[in-house]
């Protein structure tokens, strides 16, 4: 089967499976970066919340030899383990006042988004793009997220300068930040703090590591994101956040994004830039999955002017 023939096998076979009173669907998603991937989007009775099962790995497990009647059973396992059990409905999404409240903000790339950026709200940063999405949080469901789409302020008749200044109270309050020293990253040390510790650790770790041990604050890297580690680039955009870690370091940084996830912060009296660029593309280019890549060059924050700039 060609590409086109094994997704709408795929399509075919989970009608049957799931029956007459499920909505079964092909859709195409444009991803981070305009990557647009292939989904089967299963819809039980009046559900309106469903996982996103991509279709493009398991086509080319099925082209490494993979027999389709296992790739079934591997979608319909997937879809089982994701499978939201919730009373949402799409009213729900109508109500701005009862969804402002989780809308949050993240960071991608300008340029690699324009057919993206096409149709939602969006500010400009730099070379980058602050864009919004909501994090839904039930007693069913755990870290859902949606992004939001232009047709959604029309609906609930909201200005892109009142989605900006919620999701501004609301992204440092519901994903905080944490800088830890990258070497307990790599090692997995931050793994290790039981819960009672966590929030003071969370906002206070990386200066500790650097106070504790490190005499030479200008070789050391650290790891900002957020406390979910994902679309944890954002904290970039904290209030105060990047200002107070350079004036701890005692020095401007040098901010390496290393994936929308995250970013690398080091003092800018303790790298080369142009090393540091050439770093980013080929760990861009060997290492990090096309939707989640954030930029192809370094930024630095400016003590003194305090700001974020391209050097």
């Amino acid at each position: 089967m060609d590409y086109t023939e094994f997704i709408n096998y795929i399509k075919d076979s989970f009608k049957e499976i799931m029956g007459g009173n499920s909505r079964i669907d092909l859709k195409t998603i444009i991803k981070n970066n305009d990557c647009e991937l292939d989904a089967l989007v299963i819809m039980e009775g009046e559900g309106v919340i469903s996982p996103t099962i991509y279709l493009n790995d398991y086509y080319e497990e099925y082209k490494r030899g993979k027999c389709i009647s296992d790739i079934i059973s591997m979608i319909y396992k997937a879809y089982k383990n994701y499978k939201i059990n919730s009373s949402i409905s799409i009213d729900y999404f109508k109500d701005f006042s009862r969804v402002k409240n989780s809308i949050v903000f993240k960071v991608v790339n300008r340029d690699s988004n324009k057919k993206l950026l096409k149709d939602v709200p969006y500010y400009e940063y730099l070379d980058l793009a602050v864009v919004f999405y909501f994090i839904i949080n039930t007693d069913e469901i755990k870290n859902a997220t949606a992004l939001i789409h232009n047709r959604y302020l029309e609906m609930w008749n909201v200005r892109k300068e009142a989605l900006f200044a919620i999701a501004k109270r609301n992204t440092p309050r519901l994903l905080r930040y944490e800088i830890k020293d990258i070497n307990d990253v790599i090692n997995g040390f931050d793994n290790e703090r039981n819960e009672a510790d966590s929030e003071f650790a969370n906002e206070t770790d990386g200066i500790e590591k650097a106070e504790a041990g490190n005499n030479n604050k200008k070789g050391k890297m650290f790891v900002l994101t957020n406390n979910l580690k994902i679309n944890g680039a954002a904290c970039i955009l904290y209030d105060d956040v990047i200002r107070n870690f350079a004036a701890f370091m005692g020095n401007d940084l040098y901010i390496i994004p290393s994936s929308i996830h995250e970013v690398i912060l080091i003092s800018a009296g303790g790298a080369d830039k142009d090393e540091l660029n050439h770093m980013v593309r080929n760990v861009n280019k060997d290492e990090v999955e096309r939707y989640e890549i954030l930029s192809d060059h370094i930024y630095m924050y400016d003590l003194k002017k305090d700001r974020i700039l391209i050097p």
